[in-house]
């Protein structure tokens, strides 16, 4: 991935259509001389060989969505609104939502959850949706899914990537259908936050909703979501194994008796799909949203290589990555060839990026997950390393009866 400005700046030449006709630029790598090609969406890079991924702090920059769970409402969504002249006063010292946790992020970088910032000096405010919203049904569920029942019951606020799921999702399909690997590098845990989100200006914290524009945002990276994304949408994919169009010419089965029961019908986002909304029966199956999908397709489907079930490695801890990867004899090896000034500066560098122990350290905080054909044996790194496979969400939330 890369910024727009970067984009911008090394895309020079050329520029062509992608298979859905998104603009990619050609340019020169000013390190090397080698041929850059930028492409804008993923749908634009081609398929015919194995991807190879690295998502270096990539999904902390996408948008997030944050939910509070009311006893009486069920769960409300955080929305942005225009703090009233008459309100400005009193919205600066109000209180977060119950049941929020504060301080998950020590960085101090004014999380949207702090009193102080509930209203802003630019106007605007946090507030909560009257009732629940689409996301609220779209994605709390799904969500929840994948916690284990202590943790989804003690759950109440939780804050979500829908576009962080969606790109898992779009990548393991590609690794499920061309091979490969996607490595994702990103500060994060393997689970939920109720509110990590942060503004970053000139590399200090800074309050979210002061001077909007001006500021980076960021959120931690919740892995498992991100892993339950991946094996969720390649179970989906490999449950199409047959030629979509031969439902055209097969002979038809009887149709059942209707449930009693109304079965959920899946929302997609792109690249997504998840349970229903509140008090909905979520028993749909991989097979059924699997086959939903191949019915809208048409043709354009059968000329596709359906996906195959994926891996998904870790996370582990970048300090453990990196040493199982030999950086420790390397940087011997680099320190013998340079000055005592260089080496110290190497020195340093080895310890931050491996450091597991101190607040300054970014060997624990940083994690790292790699996402890999089923058939494939543990990347280099994850040696050891916990790993899931061909597990679905779906049937999860089926297991689990989810009520919102």
């Amino acid at each position: 991935s890369s910024s727009s400005s970067s984009s911008s700046s090394t895309s020079q030449g050329k520029a062509g259509g992608g298979e859905q006709g998104v603009e990619s630029g050609e340019g020169v790598c000013g390190w090397n001389g080698a041929k850059v090609l930028w492409h804008h969406t993923l749908d634009s890079v081609p398929r015919t060989a194995p991807l190879l991924c690295i998502a270096h702090e990539f999904f902390d920059a996408l948008p997030v969505h944050q939910f509070v769970k009311d006893d009486k409402r069920g769960w409300l969504e955080k929305l942005v609104d225009v703090t009233p002249a008459t309100d400005a006063e009193s919205a600066t010292t109000s209180q977060p939502p119950p049941g929020e946790q504060q301080g998950e992020r020590s960085s101090g970088s004014g999380s949207a959850t702090d009193p102080a910032i509930a209203s802003s000096s630019s106007g605007l405010r946090l507030v909560l949706s009257p009732a629940s919203t689409p996301a609220a049904a779209l994605l709390v569920g799904r969500r929840l899914a994948g916690l284990g029942e202590e943790e989804r019951k003690g759950c109440s606020a939780i804050e979500v990537s829908a576009h962080g799921m969606a790109a898992a999702e779009a990548l393991a399909l590609r690794v499920g259908t061309q091979g490969g690997c996607v490595l994702v590098v990103d500060y994060g845990r393997d689970g939920p936050y109720s509110d990590s989100l942060m503004a970053i200006k000139q590399h200090k914290g800074v309050q979210v909703l002061d001077e909007p524009g001006s500021a980076d945002l960021s959120a931690w990276v919740d892995f498992g979501a991100l892993r339950h994304a991946s094996l969720g949408a390649a179970a989906a994919a490999a449950a199409t194994s047959r030629n979509p169009l031969s439902d055209l010419t097969a002979p038809r089965a009887t149709p059942a008796a209707p449930s009693a029961q109304p079965k959920t019908i899946l929302t997609t986002l792109p690249g997504a799909t998840a349970p229903g909304a509140a008090g909905q029966d979520a028993a749909a199956t991989a097979e059924q949203a699997a086959a939903e999908a191949a019915a809208g397709a048409g043709a354009g489907a059968a000329a596709k290589t359906l996906a195959g079930p994926v891996a998904v490695w870790g996370p582990v801890p970048q300090g453990s990555f990196l040493l199982q990867l030999g950086m420790a004899q390397r940087l011997e090896v680099l320190a013998q060839r340079a000055s005592p000034e260089q080496a110290a500066a190497l020195r340093t560098g080895f310890e931050r990026l491996t450091d597991e122990g101190s607040d300054k350290g970014m060997g624990r905080t940083y994690q790292v997950m790699a996402i890999t054909p089923k058939s494939a044996p543990a990347p280099a790194g994850f040696e050891g390393a916990k790993h899931a496979e061909g597990a679905s969400p779906l049937a999860v939330a089926k297991q689990a009866d989810i009520q919102l």
